[in-house]
């Protein structure tokens, strides 16, 4: 404890004495302080330049990728609507069919079930194109 004491006011004592030594001014003319402020203003210009690029880029990067998303989104609902309409029209052919031949509802509902098979096999193909 007391040798860090004494290196903290060695370092302050020289410190002390430093800042009292006059120093000699800045030789600065004014070509070097134009060359640097020209410097600073090309470095500022180029950051802007980074950042307004980057801000576009990502600003496209999420437009297409909400087209993206919508287009997938319509296409699984026409899907979904394409089964909905051949289930539907699964049914009311066999309705149709049993009302045309009076086959009763056992031949309705075995063609039901054969035209039912059909349209899940094509559905199953349909997933795995």
């Amino acid at each position: 404890m007391n040798m860090k004491r004494t290196l903290a006011s060695i370092a302050l004592a020289g410190t002390v004495a430093l800042t009292a030594i006059p120093s000699a001014p800045a030789l600065a003319d004014g070509a070097a302080s134009t060359r640097n402020i020209i410097g600073g203003a090309a470095v500022i210009g180029g950051t802007l330049l980074i950042i307004n690029h980057n801000k576009q880029v990502h600003a496209k990067e999420d437009q297409m990728a909400s087209a993206q998303a919508q287009s997938e989104e319509s296409a699984n609902n026409a899907q979904a609507a394409y089964e909905s309409e051949r289930r539907a029209g699964i049914g009311a052919e066999a309705g149709l069919r049993q009302r045309r031949t009076g086959t009763g509802t056992a031949g309705a509902r075995r063609d039901g079930i054969v035209r039912l098979g059909n349209a899940l096999t094509d559905a199953y193909a349909c997933n795995l194109r």
